[in-house]
């Protein structure tokens, strides 16, 4: 391994990141023998498998869109929902490639659940790995505390429920590391070509990485420039570029999705904007409410973002402090950028950030403290006991939200995957929630929501797309009470019967959605389809309350 010294750059001082590799190499290990600890991990791996057992079925509705587009993709090589026209309405264009990848040789609905389920676990087992690899003390503590929060039911629901969400979590563990590393002054520039192929594919993961990189990078190049000895801008200008790797990966990444695609932000992205939204009451009221109704995963990792950042900077000074001030501004600049946007959101995007943050801090922690002594048995004792008993009744009180969700979603999959609605295929349709519909019945469908249909489709408002989807003469709708009131101000729904009903229940709501398909299509696709009219009504007369 090349020293820095042998790159042209004075060896850190003592006030750099890291300690060195032969004290790093020095630090006890974590006692996997000691005593309670293997029935500690058998009752956490049990935990973890029976747990994924019980949401075997479950996926997010937004999991069979992709499912969908990896399938077109697999088909006609396009990016497309339809088969019709080339759409960004993917969140994570890698994903869709590695579903599309494993599709091709595996056609089940289950494909997007099984890959997030292999991240999900890949994700813990890093954790767990750094958790021994830290010295004991507060990074250690933080660390195992960081895996219980992962392994927590909410947790569990999102980082399994068929979208990238486990795999952005796991690219940001290892970006962190990585980066971490390289700010050390200990990785080797052959290793350029790497990182940068690291930092395109963490772009083409989420674009939420633009923030992780940017920080990192510039974590980076300060470490690197005061282990350099603060040069000018000449010798400065010859740091920078052969440690800018993963800024040039992301770069290149981005250019070839403007190349590719013509764009740059997903067409999810604009859809899911709401105009006049941005930086008002109504906006911060539904953000607090998105992380405060994902419990501990919601909670639980920005609550150990700020008491590890809190932690690191107690025993930081200088560039240093400045370095970790950079790390930690990526959560915070992804936030605003949503809130500007008056962007809809959900807790799965901040995740890989938090855990950015949340990991860059505890390693530079553990470097800080390294060597420290630990507490002594019997106080180590106690709050092990402490913790546990939260662990518990923090995991007892949430399973028992999560599992209606869990429960309800894996009802409607398992309905609407026996209810042979690929007699559909040929016809067409309406929905704002398309995933499951779109899979299990692989008919054409005109997006309520604007998320697959192009960019103009996703700038339009909606009373245009209802307009332009009802003079497409749908012959099924798939909405919820509210959205059948909105439709019905745009085309007759009354002559539609309703062939089946689907509960989705949220954390804090339960909400219906209903199959209305025409007349001589329920002949053969639901014979006891019962009339429309009834729901209409009602639907018509909340309607017309809210306004």
């Amino acid at each position: 391994m090349s020293s820095p010294s042998s790159q042209g750059l004075a060896s850190p001082n003592p006030a750099s990141f890291a300690t060195s590799v032969a004290q790093a190499h020095d630090t006890p290990r974590f006692d996997w023998s000691a005593p309670g600890i293997p029935l500690i991990a058998l009752a956490a791996t049990i935990w973890f498998v029976a747990a994924m057992w019980v949401m075997r079925f479950h996926q997010l509705d937004d999991a069979l869109i992709t499912l969908r587009y990896a399938e077109q993709l697999d088909r006609t090589r396009r990016l497309t929902f339809n088969g019709n026209i080339q759409s960004y309405g993917v969140s994570s264009l890698l994903y869709v490639g590695i579903v599309a990848s494993v599709y091709a040789f595996w056609q089940s609905v289950f494909v997007t659940k099984v890959l997030s389920v292999i991240f999900y676990a890949l994700t813990c087992i890093v954790v767990t790995r750094e958790a021994s690899r830290a010295p004991a003390g507060p990074a250690r503590t933080l660390w195992w505390w960081t895996l219980a929060v992962l392994l927590s039911p909410t947790a569990m629901r999102w980082l399994s429920d068929g979208m990238e969400t486990s795999l952005t979590a796991l690219a940001a563990l290892i970006v962190t590391r990585a980066a971490y590393t390289c700010a050390d002054g200990l990785e080797p520039r052959r290793h350029y070509l790497a990182m940068a192929a690291l930092g395109a594919a963490a772009i083409l993961l989420r674009l939420e990485f633009c923030a992780i990189i940017g920080c990192a990078t510039g974590a980076i190049l300060l470490s690197r420039w005061e282990s350099a000895g603060r040069p000018g801008l000449g010798a400065a200008t010859k740091i920078a570029l052969p440690e800018s790797h993963l800024a040039v990966g992301g770069i290149l990444a981005l250019a070839a999705i403007r190349l590719g695609l013509g764009q740059t932000i997903p067409d999810t992205a604009i859809a899911k904007s709401v105009p006049g939204m941005a930086f008002t009451f109504t906006q911060y009221k539904y953000y607090v409410t998105v992380f405060a109704g994902a419990f501990s995963l919601g909670i639980g990792l920005p609550l150990i973002w700020i008491i590890s950042a809190i932690a690191v900077c107690r025993v930081s000074r200088g560039i240093r402090l400045v370095s970790i001030a950079i790390v930690n501004a990526s959560f915070p600049i992804l936030i605003l950028a949503a809130l500007e946007r008056g962007q809809i959101i959900q807790i799965r995007y901040f995740v890989a950030p938090l855990l950015f943050m949340v990991a860059w801090n505890l390693f530079a922690l553990a470097d800080a403290t390294r060597g420290r002594p630990a507490a002594r048995a019997p106080a180590h004792r106690r709050r092990f006991a402490i913790a546990a008993a939260v662990v518990v009744c923090v995991f007892t009180a949430e399973s028992m939200a999560v599992h209606r969700i869990i429960r309800d979603r894996s009802q409607v999959l398992l309905a609407m995957r026996a209810q042979h609605l690929d007699l559909l295929a040929d016809k067409r349709g309406m929905a704002w929630d398309i995933g499951f519909i779109s899979y299990f019945s692989h008919a054409q469908l005109c997006d309520m929501a604007g998320l697959t249909g192009g960019r103009a489709w996703a700038q339009d408002q909606p009373g245009n797309r209802a307009k332009i989807c009802a003079a497409w003469s749908p012959d099924f709708v798939f909405l919820n009470p509210e959205q059948i009131g909105f439709v019905t101000d745009y085309m007759a729904l009354d002559s539609m019967l309703v062939c089946h009903q689907y509960r989705f229940q949220n954390m804090l709501t339960t909400e219906s959605h209903y199959l209305l398909v025409k007349p001589e299509i329920a002949s053969e696709l639901c014979p006891d389809a019962s009339s429309a009219a009834p729901l209409i009504r009602t639907a018509r007369a909340e309607a017309a309350s809210r306004q």
